[in-house]
């Protein structure tokens, strides 16, 4: 058998495969010691402990009553490797996974039974950021996990800009000065740059979710022409060169803050 071939080699995950696939066609009972012996082997003991009690409950004639004494002694030998674990989820319907192996949607129904050691926990529900931990499982006592899923965001990445001394508004406020980059909503926005004795620029854009986008904005070096509207324009600088110089030291402390790490959004192109 190609099963105890490996498992002679000590290859016991590949050696496992072969053994489920053989028990999967013949149902010989005595595979599943096979199968028992290369999940301890691999430290799967909850898994050891499932396997002994089939063996235990078999209906075949060929498991004997020594058979299913050596079944219910191995399901002892292993229960002080096993633990419990309650996991409660603000959110229904989350999936819970468990070192990459998917044990059931919230809110679950008993305790998880989880090897001792160090698990991977990983929660995940469509609009919500993923929850990952790892968590020490001692077996001294059972843990309760309490964890609280935070809906996303849907946010895009914006970086602008402009000429020196030139200031950047971002939806009628101001954000910087020659340059600005930091995670705004999706949707539309509108971009405003100004400078004194300039033309100001401004822009529509629309971003979608995780979008990534530069945008530059710098002013044409000629100044405007004299008469017609150019108050207008002056005027309109004026007011942001103003708020400008009162809040820009605060730009850094408002809602538009970068945020220079965030797992929900794709960076495409290099800001830098």
């Amino acid at each position: 058998m190609a099963g105890k071939t490996l498992l002679k080699s000590k290859d016991y995950a590949n050696a496992l495969i072969k053994f489920r696939g053989a028990y999967e066609q013949s149902k010989d009972p005595e595979v599943l010691w096979f199968m028992a012996r290369c999940e301890q082997l691999l430290g799967h003991y909850t898994r050891v402990a499932d396997l002994a009690t089939q063996i235990e409950k078999h209906p075949s004639p060929l498991v004997t009553a020594a058979d299913r004494q050596d079944a219910r002694e191995l399901a002892q030998a292993v229960a002080s490797y096993i633990s419990l674990m309650t996991i409660a989820v603000n959110e229904a319907g989350a999936q819970v996974f468990i070192d990459g192996e998917p044990r059931g949607s919230t809110p679950l129904k008993a305790p998880l039974r989880v090897d001792v050691g160090k698990r991977r926990v990983r929660i995940v529900k469509p609009g919500f950021r993923r929850y990952e931990r790892v968590v020490e499982i001692s077996g001294e006592k059972p843990l309760d996990l309490h964890v609280r899923l935070v809906r996303k965001v849907q946010s895009a990445r914006l970086l602008v800009t402009a000429g020196p001394d030139e200031l950047i508004a971002l939806d009628g406020k101001v954000v910087g000065r020659e340059r600005w980059e930091g995670t705004v909503p999706v949707g539309g926005h509108t971009l405003l740059v100004t400078a004194p004795g300039m033309l100001p620029k401004e822009r529509e854009i629309s971003l979608l979710d995780g979008e990534a986008r530069r945008v530059g904005m710098a002013l044409d070096t000629a100044r405007p022409p004299r008469g017609g509207p150019v108050w207008v324009w002056t005027a309109a600088a004026a007011v942001l060169t103003a708020v400008a110089v009162g809040g820009i030291a605060s730009i850094v402390h408002s809602e538009l803050e970068p945020s220079r790490s965030s797992p929900d959004v794709n960076v495409i192109y290099p800001l830098r």
